[in-house]
Formats: structure tokens, C-alpha cells, sequence
């Protein structure tokens, strides 16, 4: 095995005298100094006054970070022990909505600032360009369910445009979340070599989907079909939204109604269906590539699957159940507030309180220490990378490469493809760049333009 080197410490004369300004990790700070050893002196061996005005201004720099930081956590801490005498207050005058505005704050109130935080020390520390794009996807799910359930609870009329957000951001992470499956097994290429190894016994379905349909053959075909479960859900979603959006207004959605001749029910109904085959799809893809997501190195799967499927499957059957209890007469009336607007109240403030836990889960299951440099992070210290592709975004970069075997002759057939690896630049890319690449959804408008064309690749 071939260790990455340490960045700035074993740069070769040519690469120092090609590089304008090179990256070299101070010994106990995993913050990036940067220095040019070209520049460090004038030819009359004075410092340059351009390099020490850099110094200067990212002393600065990280001086108002720490300011920033300060005076947020200090309203943070102002905040949370204002809101429950807020609470209280709120309560005693016997205002319903306002009492659970300010509950649900207190842990909005921290939520928000935790995954933002989360979002971005990935922007700036963006090495791995092909995978963290898909973590920042996924990581703003939470403050934007948070946030859109909080608003709710103060003016319930406006979930006629917070609900259809957050139902359209949801589908379009459950396709996030595969693609970054997908990245994290080396793309699609490598991922149908490794499925071909795989058992048959894995493309089979269990009863009673076996009755209607067929096993799939690993490789590419049990890749796509994975794929494809988890993007018809998006189609589905953004359907029944635009149904939603359209019907609501009118007053002929009836949330809520399970009848016959409610929409609701039909809408729940295919909803249930198509949500369920895609979490069926998501976890065949998660069996059959188990092994390959821990070793060699742990991205800890079952911590983000869990995640995925409490934040997006769990959130929608509770607020099913709310309705039900509704139906059935446990939940009624409080104060101001009729059967209906308590139901999608406590789902509203159970999705705050819910959403704190998952904002410190995400801080760890998708941490940005985990696409970090060899030189830079002790968990990825003993993990090859290597590139599978070209570099699809931003400007060239130099690349890392560390070889799986010293010697070629060595290895077997095809073990290239064995270890999934992905691909990581030296530097990382600007908070610009990462931004527009982790926004624009290029792969998922690609792959839904096939599937109506009905190409399967």
C-alpha cells in the first residue's frame, strides 16, 4: 500500500516551482497555512510585503470568524433562555399558537445553527467534489424541515406553500442519497463490476414480490433498477405535490378525509407505494453493497441510512398518524385551535423536536472530517483513493493518487475495481464552486430525461 504523502512536505523542485502557492499543514492545526517559498523573500532577501499582507489579512480573517461564532452563540444562549418564559407567558394568556411557536423554537433555536455549521465546513473544505456534493444536499434537509414546521405553527395558512417545498426538497434528497451511495462505491462503472461478483441470490425478491417479479441479474441491471426505484419517487412526489397545490385552494383535497371520494386518499395511498418501493430499492442497494461501504474504510451506512429513512419515511407516517387520531376523535380541539390545526400542529412540533436529533446525527454520520486528507485527518489516514474519472467540475486541479499495489504484476484481474475509492483534489475548491456544484442537480435531470425516454443507462 502507497501512503498519500503529506501535502507540502515531499512537493518534488519541479511541482514548488510550478505551483504558485502551496499548501502546508502546520504541525498542530489542521488549518492550511499557506506559503510560497518563492515569495518568502525579496532578492534582496527582505520579506515580501505582498505575503505578509496575506498573513495579516487571514489573521483578520480568522479573527472575525471567531468573533462571528461568539456573537451567534451568545444569542444562541440569550434565545434559548428567553423562549420558555416566552412559553409560559404565552400559555397563561392561553394563546395555543404562540405557546407552540415558542416551544418548538428552543429547539429550532439550536437545530438551525448545528447543520449549517455541518454545511459549511463541508463548502470549505470541498477535497472531495464527486461525494460532498450530495452530503450538502442532504445536510440542508434538516434546518429546511425545521424551519418550515416552525413557521407552520404561527401561520398554519401559509403550509399550503411550506408543505409543497418541503415534499419536493424531500424526493430530491431520497435521489441524493443514492447517487451518493452510488459515488461512494467508486460510480457507476465500478459499482456494476463489484454487483457482478456478487451472490445472484441477492438480485431475488422475497415473497410476494417474487410472485410479480423477476429476479435481477447483479450488475448493471440491479444497479439501475436501484436507481430507478429511488427516482420514480421524485416523479411521483413532485405529481402529487402540483395535485396538492392545485386541489387545496379549491377545497377539494379534504387532507385528512380517508374516504372514497377524497383525493387525499388516493394521493395517500400512491404516495404509500411509491415511498415504500423506493425505501425497498434503497435497501437492496444497501445489502448487496454492505461490505464495500465498511471496508476498508467505515462510512458508517447504517447510521446514514437510518437517518435518511427517519428524516423523510418516519416524518411522513407520523403525520398520517395524527390525521387518523384525528379521525378517530383522540385528538380535538384546543383553545383557538380546531381537531384539524391540532393534528398538524403536533406534527409540526414534533418535527422540530425531532429534527435536533437528527441535525447532531448528521454532524457525525455525515461529518466533513470524513473526506478530509490523509495529511489532514486521522480517519482517513489508512484509506487508498485513488481517481476513477476526470474531474467533471471547476478547473483542473492537482490530484492525489494512491496506488493500491506498488506492483502491477502483482495484483489479480480487475482489482481495481475491488476497493471502491473516490476521487479527492489536493486542494480544496472555493466556497463558489462547491456551492454550484452541490445545487445544480445535473445527474438526477439526466437519469429522469432517461427514464421517460426509457433508457435504462
Amino acid at each position: 500500500m502507497v501512503q498519500a504523502e503529506h501535502f507540502g512536505s515531499a512537493h518534488s523542485a519541479k511541482s514548488q516551482a510550478s505551483l504558485p502557492a502551496t499548501h502546508v499543514l502546520s504541525v498542530d492545526s489542521r488549518i492550511p497555512l499557506l506559503t510560497n517559498s518563492n515569495h518568502q523573500q525579496s532578492a534582496s532577501g527582505n520579506l515580501d510585503t505582498s505575503h505578509v499582507s496575506g498573513i495579516k489579512w487571514a489573521n483578520y480573517h480568522i479573527s472575525f470568524r471567531s468573533a462571528a461564532g461568539t456573537l451567534l452563540a451568545t444569542a444562541s444562549v440569550i434565545f434559548l433562555a428567553a423562549i420558555p418564559c416566552l412559553a409560559v407567558v404565552s400559555a397563561r394568556a392561553g394563546s395555543v399558537s404562540w405557546t407552540s411557536f415558542f416551544v418548538a423554537g428552543f429547539f429550532v433555536v439550536m437545530t438551525v445553527p448545528i447543520s449549517v455549521a455541518s454545511i459549511v465546513f463541508h463548502l470549505t473544505h470541498w477535497f472531495a467534489p464527486d461525494v460532498q456534493k450530495y452530503v450538502v444536499r442532504i445536510l440542508w434537509m434538516v434546518p429546511l424541515y425545521s424551519l418550515t414546521s416552525w413557521s407552520s405553527l404561527l401561520l398554519q395558512p401559509i403550509t399550503v406553500y411550506t408543505e409543497p417545498l418541503r415534499d419536493l426538497y424531500e424526493a430530491y434528497v431520497i435521489s441524493s442519497f443514492v447517487y451518493y451511495m452510488i459515488a461512494l462505491l467508486g460510480g457507476e462503472d465500478a459499482l456494476s463490476i463489484s454487483l457482478e461478483r456478487k451472490a445472484p441470490s441477492l438480485g431475488e425478491h422475497p415473497w410476494p414480490l417474487r410472485m410479480v417479479l423477476s429476479r435481477w441479474n447483479m450488475g448493471e441491471e440491479f444497479m439501475v433498477q436501484c436507481k430507478t426505484g429511488a427516482l420514480q419517487f421524485i416523479v411521483v412526489k413532485s405529481i402529487t405535490t402540483v395535485i396538492y397545490v392545485v386541489l387545496t385552494p379549491l377545497g377539494l383535497y379534504s387532507e385528512g378525509s380517508f374516504n372514497l371520494r377524497s383525493v387525499f386518499t388516493y394521493v395517500s395511498l400512491i404516495l404509500s407505494v411509491s415511498m415504500g418501493w423506493a425505501m425497498y430499492c434503497l435497501v437492496k442497494l444497501f445489502v448487496a453493497t454492505k461490505e464495500e461501504l465498511r471496508s476498508p474504510k467505515d462510512w458508517r451506512p447504517v447510521g446514514k441510512f437510518l437517518c435518511i429513512k427517519g428524516v423523510v419515511f418516519f416524518t411522513w407516517w407520523q403525520g398520517v398518524l395524527f390525521l387518523i387520531l384525528r379521525n378517530v376523535g383522540i385528538i380535538g380541539p384546543i383553545g383557538n385551535w380546531d381537531a384539524q390545526n391540532v393534528a398538524k400542529g403536533l406534527q409540526d412540533l414534533a418535527v422540530c423536536v425531532e429534527m435536533l436529533a437528527f441535525a447532531i446525527a448528521h454532524n457525525f454520520t455525515f461529518s466533513y472530517r470524513d473526506y478530509l486528507l490523509d495529511s489532514t485527518s486521522e480517519t482517513t489516514s489508512t484509506t487508498p483513493y485513488r481517481e476513477l474519472s476526470p474531474p467533471s467540475i471547476g478547473e483542473d486541479f492537482e490530484r492525489r493518487h494512491v496506488s493500491l499495489d506498488d506492483d502491477p504484476a502483482k495484483r489479480p484481474p480487475s482489482s481495481l475495481n475491488l476497493v471502491p475509492s473516490i476521487r479527492q483534489v489536493s486542494a480544496p475548491m472555493s466556497v463558489k464552486q462547491a456551492i454550484w456544484s452541490s445545487t445544480v442537480p445535473k445527474e438526477t435531470i439526466s437519469d429522469i430525461a432517461k427514464l421517460g425516454r426509457g433508457v435504462s443507462s
